[in-house]
């Protein structure tokens, strides 16, 4: 066996105990070492290799390691060192893994710690590809991902220094095994084994981020029209149960749908309507939060914070002639889901038009947002925000304000965002229309935004009174509860005319160019002397 001579042999790196070094990460271990090599200049690189070992199975074997018992072998998926190879000299091989002399003689770490693949299991025979250390050096990148488990976190601790990355090659890598476990996947037979299904979404994600962060070249949605990526999403999302929220795969599913949004606005055309109905029956239908177990707690609000953040998205990407469209099939599916019986599904679809509500206002309305920055470059065009079914919306609001105290908190919270709408958009050339139903005939009656916001109010007023059958005023306006912070004006001596089954409300909103908007066919606004000859509110 040939031994480490240490008076003829002056090793090309620092001792073991100073070379940089990360247990599991031999890919980068060498990577350094050849880093070394070349930033000293003291041997030439191209003697050097990194060396790889695995096999199909990523099953290998091997001895004398550190992390091993006696004269156990360790079996690794792959395996990286560092072989000098120089003509007329002994070869030596640098594993920082090894029990073996650092450097060991070739001969000495073959003998010792590959030994023969003759008395091993075909499954466990090794295979080796070399890489010259100057072309490892220039083509060598990892994100470190495979290190990571189904739910993002470390299998083992990650170097200390950044990843390594070379001229883009890390997003390409990143994309490339992406697409690889897509295709598998989407063709294979394990779609329900939980950790393939996080490990698709996370794919679906990195490859957008690819794309839209990095700029790496690729067709991405012709592959998730071919792969069909927005279906597969949704048979898995219709085979949760919906008695309990065990896992994080409705989270992953909306955030990753709304990136998918975020990079491709088109890509859910034709299955958005389904797909949101589909997330919402998910959620839900959940049992009260007060019943779920307290591991289940904070993944209930998480996945909620998702399915609002996707919500969102869907408005800002839509195309700028389609917002209104947008905001209807919303709201349209979001009002079902609060027509049910249950009072749970009930109170969840009304938070979650509270939550669209603020977005609405970050997006459209307020002028000190960020996303009202974006908005406003974006938005520039004449364009009606025509919403029909936003007065059957705020009549239902107004009922509701009728039921338990939970109900009647999520109502009014919902009414205060319309109302901040109103009061931040005053001025502005506008106008919001929503016809309030009740169980008589319509009467409608169109009013100047000061006009409307004292409608609005007492509206709200007669919400908090309401009688059932009715939308008589009963409680005066000093009564309304001072619920999340409300600060109303207090000076309010109006009520609704007894008469009134169905009022129009027309108050400015969104968008920045003059356009009037009606529920039903659009028209010219009418005069306010035609429906309150006798009316109550301050001259315009």
């Amino acid at each position: 066996m040939a031994e480490l001579d240490e008076d003829r042999y002056r090793p090309a790196v620092p001792p073991r105990a100073a070379c940089a070094y990360t247990g599991c990460y031999c890919e980068e271990n060498v990577w350094k070492l050849c880093d070394y090599i070349r930033s000293r200049g003291e041997r030439p690189v191209e003697e050097f290799y990194a060396v790889f070992i695995s096999n199909e199975r990523r099953m290998v074997p091997l001895w004398k390691q550190k992390s091993g018992h006696g004269d156990e072998p360790v079996v690794w998926d792959y395996h990286v060192i560092l072989l000098r190879v120089s003509s007329g000299e002994q070869n030596f091989t640098y594993d920082l893994d090894t029990e073996l002399p650092f450097p060991c003689p070739f001969d000495m770490y073959s003998t010792e710690a590959f030994r023969l693949d003759d008395s091993l299991h075909p499954e466990f025979h090794r295979k080796i590809r070399m890489i010259r250390a100057d072309l490892y050096l220039e083509t060598f990148a990892s994100d470190r991902s495979h290190m990571k488990d189904a739910d993002g976190k470390w299998q083992k601790p990650p170097p200390s220094y950044p990843c390594i990355e070379t001229a883009g090659n890390i997003w390409k890598l990143c994309r490339d095994s992406a697409v690889k476990f897509i295709r598998a996947y989407v063709r294979g037979t394990k779609k329900d084994d939980e950790e393939q299904k996080m490990l698709f979404l996370s794919k679906i994600c990195d490859l957008c981020r690819c794309v839209t962060e990095r700029g790496v070249p690729m067709n991405l949605h012709g592959f998730c029209s071919k792969h069909k990526l927005v279906e597969n999403i949704m048979a898995l999302l219709e085979k949760e149960p919906v008695d309990s929220l065990r896992t994080a795969f409705r989270q992953k599913a909306m955030e990753t749908v709304a990136l998918l949004s975020n990079t491709i606005p088109t890509e859910l055309r034709g299955n958005k309507e389904r797909f949101l109905n589909m997330c919402c029956k998910s959620v839900f239908f959940l049992p009260p939060e007060s019943d779920m177990p307290e591991t289940e707690g904070a993944l209930y609000a998480k996945t909620m914070d998702a399915l609002d953040t996707m919500l969102a998205a869907f408005v800002r990407n839509c195309p700028n002639t389609s917002v209104s469209i947008e905001l209807e099939n919303i709201l349209e599916a979001l009002l079902d889901f609060a027509l049910s019986k249950d009072p749970a599904v009930c109170e969840r679809a009304v938070r979650r038009i509270e939550r669209l509500g603020d977005f609405i206002i970050s997006y459209f309305v307020s002028e000190n947002s960020d996303d009202y920055e974006k908005y406003k470059h974006s938005y520039n065009d004449s364009r009606e925000l025509y919403i029909p079914i936003l007065g059957q919306l705020l009549g239902h609001l107004f009922i509701f304000c009728s039921g338990d105290e939970s109900m009647r908190n999520a109502a009014l919270d919902v009414l205060y965002r319309f109302f901040k709408i109103l009061t931040e958009t005053r001025g502005k050339k506008l106008w919001w229309a929503a016809s309030v139903l009740s169980q008589t005939s319509p009467v409608m009656s169109a009013c100047s935004p000061e006009y409307c916001e004292g409608l609005f109010l007492c509206l709200v007023e007669a919400a908090h009174g309401i009688l059932p059958g009715s939308l008589a005023s009963s409680a005066p306006h000093s009564s309304f509860p001072q619920h999340s912070g409300y600060r109303f004006p207090q000076k309010l001596d109006a009520h609704l005319p007894s008469r009134s089954s169905s009022l129009l409300l027309c108050f400015p909103t969104l968008p920045r160019s003059p356009t009037t908007l009606f529920c039903g066919v659009p028209q010219s606004k009418p005069s306010i002397d035609e429906h309150f000859p006798n009316r109550i509110f301050p001259e315009e």
